[in-house]
């Protein structure tokens, strides 16, 4: 059982897009598994991207869209991992945010989704108001 499983849709992502989100992700053990799910078909950033951690399940699929991915990850991993972060490849995540994503997660137990504060580089909030499913 995981304690997190994260997972990036790529199609036609340039290696160095993802390449700081993957090891930012790994940077601690903490019980994480991340999905590549490579919506190209190809396999192109297979070998790169398990250069940097052997763990990384690297899953080529159709291109069905960005959503049909995330749940090609979702239904492999369900029910084998407490937490699931959806990452979209072109974003910077700090490590120790991961681990206070989680804590908060972990204290309040019962929810359905959470969605971080997002910022854009120079610190400033990025408004992303959605509007969630009932």
């Amino acid at each position: 059982m995981f304690k997190l499983v994260g997972c990036i849709v790529i199609y036609n992502t340039d290696f160095n897009e993802v390449k700081g989100l993957i090891t930012e992700f790994y940077k601690e053990e903490l019980g994480q598994q991340l999905v590549v799910i490579d919506n190209s078909n190809t396999g192109y950033l297979k070998e790169k991207i398990l250069s940097l951690n052997g763990k990384i399940d690297y899953i080529t699929a159709e291109n069905n869209g960005y959503g049909c991915g995330n749940n090609i990850a979702l239904r492999k991993y369900a029910g084998k991992s407490e937490y699931f972060l959806i990452l979209n490849p072109d974003i910077s995540i700090f490590f120790e945010d991961l681990k206070k994503l989680i804590n908060y997660a972990d204290e309040k137990k019962e929810f359905g989704i959470i969605m971080p504060k997002i910022t854009y580089p120079d610190g400033k909030i990025q408004y992303l108001c959605k509007l969630f499913p009932k």
